[in-house]
């Protein structure tokens, strides 16, 4: 049996993904060794996608909600070093407010070479889905469920995604649930975030910002 090329291992994979996650309301982008499944509404979107390397392995990204309440705020004010306009459309790409990083060990960076291969690691993926996927989705299908789940705020970025947007989102998740400690975690993010230089333009709008959102979610 030959080996196959990337792209054939690109193409084969995503077609044995896309027969089950076209049926579940996903589309699949593809582009250039990089493939993209999203499911979205006009509120949330659920995505995730696989990276496809010349040694023949492919990378699986975590699985990402996305809340466009919050992300909204961040697609109009910024963030540092990230240029934003193509995640505007809200289509192929995303800015993800949380994600589930859990992903079995054996579902990535391992060889593919056969189409036995990639059958393989397309139906593990599928059981991952399944069963640890939409246990995830299920669990934090709405706002309060994560401001509910949220750890203290150094361990924010255990759920919620970005590095120091992590803490932007958490905020913002913050007031439109409602928290009664919101003000004192503006406060504590406050000292961690603007000796960052990078930040400093930001996180003066984001604090302006944060203190016009009105709640939506009684806690």
């Amino acid at each position: 049996m030959s080996k196959l090329s990337i792209k054939e291992i690109q193409l084969n994979f995503c077609d044995i993904l896309n027969k089950y996650f076209h049926s579940k309301g996903f589309k699949l982008f593809n582009e250039s060794k990089t493939s993209i499944f999203v499911h979205k509404n006009e509120n949330i979107a659920i995505h995730f996608f696989f990276n496809f390397f010349s040694n023949y392995t492919i990378g699986v990204s975590p699985l990402f909600i996305s809340f466009y309440e919050v992300e909204d705020y961040l697609l109009e004010i910024g963030i540092p070093d990230q240029g934003l306009t193509k995640y505007k459309k809200k289509e192929k790409l995303n800015l993800p407010t949380i994600e589930f990083n859990h992903i079995p060990v054996d579902l990535s960076n391992k060889t593919i070479l056969t189409t036995i291969d990639l059958y393989e690691i397309a139906n593990k993926f599928i059981s991952f889905y399944t069963n640890e996927g939409l246990t995830f989705i299920s669990q934090y299908s709405t706002l309060l469920d994560i401001y509910n789940d949220l750890p203290d705020i150094p361990k924010w970025k255990n759920l919620i995604s970005g590095m120091g947007d992590a803490y932007i989102r958490g905020l913002i998740i913050s007031k439109l649930c409602n928290d009664p400690l919101f003000e004192k975690k503006l406060e504590t993010i406050d000292q961690m975030i603007q000796n960052a230089d990078n930040w400093t333009p930001y996180w003066n709008k984001y604090k302006t910002t944060l203190k016009k959102i009105e709640p939506k979610y009684n806690t």
